[in-house]
């Protein structure tokens, strides 16, 4: 496994450590509706006879990204009584950070752990990982990185290389890092702040010749 290795930039340090960023679930339709574009006045919502689960997770993004909280809940919560993924975990999501709702970090983990058995979905799967990082809970951490890992995402591949290095939920492990942070790097699924951040660590980490 080799001797210690130094990281010594003060900022990869932080970044080995982890933020507690959440993830946001999208449906992947390019742009964002607004109240116009599905035909919605902010007086003509009735969500209880909705059934199109793609229309009112819009409907709620537009009215979340407009300050417009208590009807974004609204749309996310009827899609969620409808089962549909995305909604549950973007109605997680509020909770989650207290977004136009008391922050309830049970609530988040039920709405989020029922959108990942639901849809697999990235997004619920790593918030999961954060809420259990929150409570210093590490290998539940660790466990649902791995879970998350598995649906081919660079990111949590990221993810996992930070607990191999710093040996949290897991044996310590720097060769298993460096897998890690390898197949992030070369991940269509990670964004481009983590690519660089996964190659950075890479050239840190790998051993020097002498």
């Amino acid at each position: 496994m080799g001797g210690a290795i130094s990281v010594q930039n003060a900022q990869e340090m932080n970044d080995l450590d982890g933020s507690n960023c959440h993830f946001i679930e999208s449906t992947g339709l390019s742009g964002h509706a607004n109240l116009a574009d599905v035909g919605i006045s902010g007086s003509e919502w009735h969500f209880q006879s909705m059934v199109d689960t793609i229309a009112l997770f819009r409907i709620g993004d537009a009215a979340e990204e407009a300050g417009n909280f208590a009807h974004a809940r609204a749309a996310f919560e009827r899609g969620a009584a409808l089962g549909d993924g995305a909604c549950l975990a973007r109605l997680a999501y509020l909770f989650d950070t207290g977004t136009g709702v008391e922050a309830d970090k049970s609530t988040a983990m039920r709405l989020y752990q029922r959108a990942w058995r639901k849809e697999h979905s990235v997004a619920a799967g790593s918030n999961i990982a954060i809420l259990y990082r929150e409570r210093k809970e590490w290998r539940s951490m660790f466990r649902w990185w791995q879970r998350v890992a598995k649906t081919d995402d660079g990111s949590s591949q990221l993810e996992m290389a930070k607990c191999y290095f710093r040996g949290r939920g897991v044996r310590r492990d720097v060769q298993a890092a460096l897998r890690c942070l390898a197949i992030a790097e070369s991940s269509v699924y990670i964004s481009e702040y983590q690519r660089d951040l996964a190659r950075r660590l890479l050239r840190k980490l790998r051993p020097r010749r002498v």
